[in-house]
């Protein structure tokens, strides 16, 4: 009977894995919702910078229609090819040109100082990662192993 229970258990939680992971922004690498990333994103500013309740609906606002802008750009290169990497890149400048005039003069330096950081860790070019230098191997630099 122990058996049978365990047994139960145990498939539910499979059943319960695999319906979240079907879900859209569950665990399986599914899209999230361009408003909840927007959410998300405006979170964790709130937490980090200190934003009042003013620049939270602010930023909450541009990373929402930011968001939903990306997603259309991307839904427009459905039929393949590479993205505008360059409108991409303006949207992003203007993006930052809107939060410089939200967030105070140290919040921003913050914020820069995190977004810095940030690509450092994922790598941007120069940084060691994709498209970067990187860090060198065994083989590079000095004797090769023999």
């Amino acid at each position: 009977m122990k058996i049978t229970k365990i047994i139960a258990i145990c498939a539910m939680l499979v059943c319960g894995a695999f319906a979240a992971n079907a879900q859209p922004g569950g665990f399986g690498g599914q899209q999230m919702d361009p408003s909840e990333m927007a959410k998300m994103r405006a979170d964790r500013m709130k937490e980090t910078l200190n934003l009042t309740n003013d620049q939270y609906t602010k930023v909450l606002d541009l990373y929402k229609k930011e968001n939903e802008e990306m997603m259309k750009m991307f839904q427009q290169n459905q039929g393949g090819g590479q993205p505008d990497f360059s409108a991409m890149q303006k949207r992003r400048e203007a993006q930052t040109a809107e939060l410089k005039k939200i967030l105070t003069e140290d919040q921003f330096k913050k914020y820069e100082e995190q977004q810095a950081q940030m690509r450092g860790r994922m790598g941007g070019p120069g940084q060691g990662g994709p498209g970067g230098r990187g860090q060198g191997g065994p083989r590079q630099g000095g004797p090769r192993p023999r």
